[in-house]
C-alpha cells in the first residue's frame, strides 16, 4: 500500500509539471483500485470503463467541452472523454493497451454535448508499476476546424463524381446527407420558392429524414 500511495504521488507530480508547462488541454485520471496489467485485454477495457475517474485538468481541457469550470468535470467517469460511442471507446482502449499503454496524436470523435461533436487529436499515456497501473494522463487539441474541412472536401469530390449518375432529385437527396453529416444534423429537406415569391414547394427529404 505504501508503494502503491508513493507511485500515484509521484504520477501527480509529473502530470502537474506537465500540464504547467503546456497550453494543450490536458488531464489526469485515476484508477482506483489500480488496474493489473496481466488481465487479459478485454477485461483491461471493462476495469478501465468501470473504475477510471478525471482527478485533474487543466482551464483549456474544461473549455474543449463547454464547461465553465475544472471543477465541474473533476470525479467523473473516463467513459464520456473517449470517443462518440460505445465501440469507438473500446477499440481505443484495445489499442492503447496492445501499444504498452502509450498513444499518441490520435484522431476521435466525442460528444461534447447532447447532439454535438468534436474531433480531437488525442494523446495518453501511462507508466506500469508491479504489473498494475493507478494513474494515466494525456492531452487533446481540437482539430474539428481541420476534420470539417476533410470531410468537406470529401463530399464535394463525391458529389461531383455522382452527378452524372444520378437525376435532379436523387441529387438533392445525395446532397442532403452530405450535408447532414457535415452539421452533425438529423433532418433535411429542400423548399423552392416560386417566382412570385409567396409560394413554396417542397422538392425533396434527406435519407434520414425520410425515415
Amino acid at each position: 500500500f505504501r508503494l502503491l500511495s508513493q507511485s500515484l504521488v509521484n504520477s501527480e507530480k509529473r502530470y502537474r509539471q506537465f500540464v504547467a508547462s503546456n497550453l494543450i488541454g490536458s488531464w489526469w485520471c485515476k484508477l482506483d483500485p489500480p488496474l493489473p496489467t496481466n488481465l487479459p485485454v478485454d477485461e483491461q477495457v471493462d476495469w478501465i470503463l468501470d473504475h477510471a475517474t478525471l482527478e485533474h485538468c487543466n482551464e483549456h481541457y474544461a473549455e474543449l467541452y463547454e464547461y465553465s469550470s475544472t471543477d465541474q468535470l473533476i470525479g467523473q467517469p473516463l467513459t464520456h472523454y473517449l470517443g462518440i460511442n460505445d465501440r469507438n471507446k473500446e477499440d481505443y482502449l484495445k489499442t492503447w493497451i496492445k501499444n504498452k499503454y502509450q498513444l499518441a496524436n490520435q484522431e476521435i470523435q466525442v460528444e461534447t454535448a447532447p447532439g454535438k461533436s468534436k474531433w480531437f487529436l488525442h494523446s495518453i499515456s501511462a507508466e506500469v508499476e508491479n504489473e498494475s497501473i493507478s494513474s494515466f494522463f494525456g492531452t487533446q487539441i481540437d482539430i474539428y476546424d481541420r476534420k470539417k474541412q476533410e470531410m468537406l472536401q470529401a463530399s464535394q469530390l463525391k458529389l461531383t463524381n455522382e452527378t452524372d449518375e444520378l437525376d435532379v432529385k436523387n441529387l438533392l437527396r445525395k446532397f442532403l446527407d452530405e450535408a447532414e453529416t457535415l452539421t452533425d444534423s438529423s433532418i433535411g429537406f429542400f423548399h423552392f420558392v416560386d417566382e412570385d415569391q409567396e409560394v413554396i414547394s417542397l422538392q425533396t427529404w434527406s435519407t434520414n429524414s425520410k425515415n
